[in-house]
């Protein structure tokens, strides 16, 4: 999956924490890209298997959306924590490098980068958790 792929799933799933819902005009604000280009993308997602259209047009995660959402927003929850600790820079900062990381970023380094937060940051595993959804979407 591309990129941008990765950001729009990223995007519902956040949109959807915070509001419970998701609206195309939703994740052109979120994300800064026009309607147009929200409307192609919610298409192909559609078309792969990502997303799905309910009722009023709301868009909702599919099983394999929401695995997919999850793990980069995990990936970019761990990356913000772990670059605020390791650097001290503010959360902004943090989490826009973090931004530019999560999508190329090797599974071993993620999993080393766990590794070093339980072992050294253990106040912060509730910050970098990734709420779980399933409860809260329909299926």
């Amino acid at each position: 999956m591309y990129e941008s792929g990765e950001d729009y799933l990223e995007a519902i799933l956040r949109l959807q924490l915070e509001n419970g819902f998701v609206r195309s005009v939703d994740i052109a604000h979120k994300l800064g890209v026009s309607r147009p280009s929200v409307s192609r993308a919610m298409n192909l997602l559609e078309k792969e298997g990502y997303i799905e259209f309910s009722m009023g047009n709301m868009i909702k995660l599919t099983d394999k959306g929401m695995a997919v959402a999850r793990d980069i927003f995990g990936r970019h929850k761990l990356l913000t924590a772990f670059l605020q600790k390791i650097t001290g820079v503010p959360e902004d900062q943090a989490e826009e490098n973090a931004c530019r990381v999560e999508h190329d970023i090797d599974a071993d380094v993620v999993a080393g980068i766990q590794k070093w937060m339980a072992d050294n940051a253990v106040e912060m595993a509730e910050q970098i958790k990734v709420p779980d959804m399933s409860e809260k979407t329909e299926k």
